[in-house]
């Protein structure tokens, strides 16, 4: 299952309610803006009684200007 939630991209067993789905991926997004970080993906598998959380972080750029400063040289 598919479904996005808070802008983050989450893939889910299909075992799993929606209810359970969104409750641990909001979870999860809190989590990590409290740590200041930013969830690109999340996943979560069943194995059994477990549910696996695998946690993408979101890829950040930034532009630096760069001074090209060969008078030095």
């Amino acid at each position: 299952m598919y479904t996005i939630i808070q802008g983050v991209s989450v893939f889910a067993d299909p075992a799993l309610s929606k209810k359970m789905i969104q409750a641990i991926a909001l979870d999860l997004i809190a989590t990590w803006r409290w740590e200041g970080r930013s969830i690109g993906k999340i996943e979560l598998i069943c194995e059994k009684k477990w549910i696996h959380a695998c946690i993408y972080e979101k890829a950040c750029n930034k532009r630096i200007p760069w001074k090209n400063n060969h008078s030095e040289v």
